[in-house]
């Protein structure tokens, strides 16, 4: 029957396979939720008692040491009595009367505080014992001697109380008593009181209730104090709490109210289970019409005749689709193959001039994956070799675009964009898309970074003075690419007709590198005086002045770049920028020697954070590798990425003295503390501080210290 009811289910539509699926999914889903919340309100309920079982100790210590510190304030009180204060005073001369008053005080103690056995009055200065009975005996001889640690040396002391009041508690082997001693600065004497533990510790009783709990309170030492219920064995651990008094009281809670029983579980969440299976089983049905409906429309949809047959929906459409997903695979790897040659002849289209319709561009930058946005900001680089070149052309510029082309990921700057072409004669054109808009200052920072990846590459392949890059000005829009382009051909031609002259100015180049390298050693007066004087000559140059002050502006922008300025910083150079374009050279040259004077200031302070940040990194390396006896000023500037002269200089303008200085500096505040806080012998602690010789060791702390370090360790 099983067998023909699963093979009749087999044959029929898929959505009773579905439905059967989803109710099996449901079940799971019913039986994890049962489990998962038994669980966690088990767990819940079981942390419940474990927090009642703590705070239940918490309290009895609490109560236990209140108690304590109670009888011990009574017990002072009784020490004010004047007989009892004659006899600790003058144990020799206590007479008959005060005897007797004695054990009267002794007696009213036991009266007074139910949880006292038996008090006792104690003269230290000839060792001897008064009983509330009477009887008056030597110390060693009475059994109260065993409180004592000079008689039992197992007896665990324990002061309780605060900074106004404190008494002392003293157990051995299970037994307690309170001892208080005189208020004098000598130990004269003091009352000894036995404390009663069932009296002490009743209280359990009521607290524990009529449950199967075990509890029991012991001493220091691990000796039973007091217990109530019956152990229930090794196998279960208790909750702990240790009082003041340092006695631990040990609670094992009844295991009944310590967990739920499955019944208990049910009632506790049963309601919520039939409301969650039958919100499931309505889920599930919904669930398997709202799938099975698009495969039996998309089934009609592939074989209308075959409707009424009893096949399989399911593998008829899993063909079909497969089918398709197999075309709709090859053609998208032929479009991502095609891809990137479809974007370079658009690309040389657009910087060629040609119009394209504005949809059909959109069109073709979309659904080539372009990262380009229409409307965004363009500026492009055209690079090539000049006829001195006398390597394989094509080689070298083919390895260029590839390099461009596939750049490393730490390079791909989330400011802008780019791409690149090798065009029929060899040069290389690198398009550059700026996502915010372009800046001046960002857009020359691009430029600046690329041209030095073109170079550096072009240096590593014998080929630097023999490649010439021209700079194309920002245009707005893709449509636009192709003046850029015109003008990155027309600065390229421009270089190379001026790179031909015998005629070389490295005057107006080097003032404006002065300026920059007194910024950055910290001159920052001294650079803006320079720049003063180098404003003052510029119309006595043979170059035009757009181009010489574009020259300032750029070297400044790169050296602020090499420091890694914020990019907001170098908004600073935007009215130059928009400036520049201007036929007005004086009011050009304004602009660029105030952005300019500005510029250096910004550059004297970054430089100087990363001189500090330096010495800072130094002075943490050394601090932690002074112990090294090689360590060396070549093993910290190469730890921090600078050259050894620089970081001899730094420490020399920053720190008053010399590395070797401030090594020595730090080994020094190393060995005092060795020397003050360690018995290390005086001649191992000069080693382990990285002195590489005794006697190096001594001169070197006598001139930091005044003194030795044997005298020092004696001081």
């Amino acid at each position: 029957m099983n067998m023909k009811l699963f093979q009749n289910l087999k044959s029929k539509r898929i959505f009773y396979r579905i439905l059967l699926l989803q109710l099996v999914m449901v079940c799971v889903m019913f039986l994890m939720a049962f489990w998962f919340m038994g669980f966690y309100i088990a767990k819940s309920y079981e942390q419940r008692t474990q927090e009642t079982a703590q705070q239940l100790l918490r309290t009895a210590g609490e109560y236990v040491d209140l108690a304590v510190v109670d009888l011990g304030r009574a017990m002072q009180q009784q020490l004010w009595n004047t007989d009892i204060t004659g006899a600790i005073l003058l144990p020799d001369e206590v007479s008959y009367a005060r005897k007797v008053e004695i054990v009267k005080a002794l007696s009213t103690l036991e009266q007074d505080q139910p949880i006292v056995s038996h008090a006792y009055l104690i003269t230290y200065s000839n060792q001897t014992l008064y009983t509330s009975s009477g009887n008056i005996l030597p110390l060693k001889e009475s059994p109260q001697r065993s409180f004592f640690s000079q008689f039992h040396a197992d007896v665990q002391s324990r002061i309780v109380g605060d900074e106004n009041f404190s008494t002392q508690v003293l157990t051995v082997d299970g037994n307690v008593a309170l001892l208080q001693n005189f208020p004098t600065p000598e130990k004269n004497g003091a009352l000894l009181a036995e404390l009663r533990s069932d009296v002490l510790f009743g209280f359990l009783q009521q607290s524990l209730g009529d449950n199967d709990s075990y509890m029991e309170v012991l001493d220091p030492s691990g000796a039973l104090i007091y217990s109530i219920g019956s152990h229930p064995g090794p196998d279960r651990q208790p909750e702990r709490f240790v009082s003041s008094t340092g006695w631990s009281f040990h609670l094992w809670p009844d295991e009944s109210q310590a967990m739920l029983t499955p019944l208990e579980l049910i009632q506790l969440i049963g309601l919520w289970l039939l409301i969650f299976g039958a919100v499931s089983v309505l889920t599930a049905i919904s669930i398997t019409r709202s799938i099975y409906r698009p495969i039996q429309a998309l089934r009609s949809a592939v074989d209308e005749d075959s409707t009424d047959l009893d096949g399989n929906e399911l593998e008829v459409v899993q063909q079909v689709y497969e089918n398709a997903l197999r075309q709709n695979t090859s053609l998208s790897h032929e479009v991502a193959e095609m891809a990137p040659i479809v974007r370079d002849r658009l690309y040389k289209n657009l910087i060629l001039g040609k119009e394209l319709p504005e949809s059909y561009l959109l069109d073709r930058l979309a659904y080539l994956h372009s990262p380009f946005s229409p409307d965004g900001t363009f500026t492009i680089l055209t690079g090539t070799l000049d006829a001195s070149f006398d390597g394989n052309r094509d080689e070298l510029m083919g390895g260029l675009y590839h390099r461009m082309s596939h750049p490393p990921h730490s390079q791909i700057q989330p400011a802008y964009s780019r791409e690149c072409l090798l065009m029929d004669d060899y040069s290389l054109v690198v398009i550059l898309s700026f996502h915010t808009g372009g800046l001046g200052a960002q857009i020359k920072s691009a430029q600046l970074e690329q041209e030095k990846i073109i170079r550096e590459y072009a240096k590593q392949n014998n080929a630097g003075e023999s490649l010439t890059i021209g700079h194309g000005k920002p245009c707005r829009g893709i449509t636009n690419l192709h003046y850029s382009y015109e003008e990155s051909l027309e600065n390229l031609n421009y270089q190379r007709y001026h790179g031909t002259q015998e005629q070389d100015p490295p005057d107006e180049d080097f003032s404006c590198r002065q300026s920059i390298q007194l910024a950055m050693g910290g001159d920052v007066d001294g650079a803006r005086r320079c720049f003063e004087v180098l404003f003052q000559e510029l119309t006595h140059l043979s170059q035009p002045l757009k181009t010489s002050c574009a020259a300032v502006i750029d070297d400044l922008v790169e050296a602020l770049l090499s420091l890694h300025v914020p990019q907001e910083k170098l908004e600073l150079f935007e009215s130059y920028y928009r400036k520049a374009e201007l036929s007005d050279e004086t009011e050009l040259v304004a602009v660029a020697r105030e952005v300019g004077l500005q510029g250096l200031s910004l550059l004297g302070l970054y430089s100087q954070k990363n001189r500090n940040r330096y010495v800072s990194q130094a002075q943490k390396y050394i601090q932690e590798h002074c112990s090294d006896s090689h360590l060396s000023l070549e093993t910290v500037s190469t730890s921090i990425g600078i050259t050894p002269t620089y970081l001899s200089r730094l420490f020399y303008e920053l720190c008053d003295m010399n590395f070797v200085n401030y090594v020595n500096e730090c080994r020094v505040e190393k060995a005092k503390l060795l020397l003050t806080q360690s018995k290390i012998p005086t001649q191992e602690v000069g080693f382990r501080c990285g002195f590489n010789s005794l006697q190096n060791f001594n001169r070197v702390f006598k001139r930091h210290v005044g003194t030795t370090p044997g005298a020092y360790r004696k001081q």
